[in-house]
């Protein structure tokens, strides 16, 4: 969720879905968002729109749900998991 300090907040998908209906020969392209911003909407986004770039960078911190609480990273290994998996 992005949120201006003293205004209503926005999800990522709801920023790609502005920034790519500009224009349709514009490509759209991201890297490496936190694993919580891909919900199932930005992924049905990404197959609707031809203008952004169907391409995910997962970033793989850690295979321990142990470590990565250390880390205090806010997601499982079992979640991160499922997530690829969906």
């Amino acid at each position: 969720m992005f949120r201006l300090r003293q205004g209503d907040g926005h999800r990522f998908a709801d920023l790609l879905d502005a920034v790519s209906a500009l224009d349709p020969e514009l490509r759209v392209r991201f890297t490496s968002p936190h694993p919580k911003d891909y919900p199932p909407d930005l992924l049905t986004l990404m197959a609707e729109r031809p203008n952004i770039c169907n391409h995910l960078h997962m970033p793989a911190q850690s295979g321990s749900t142990t470590v990565l609480e250390r880390m205090r990273r806010g997601y499982s290994r079992e979640a991160y998991l499922e997530l690829i998996d969906d």
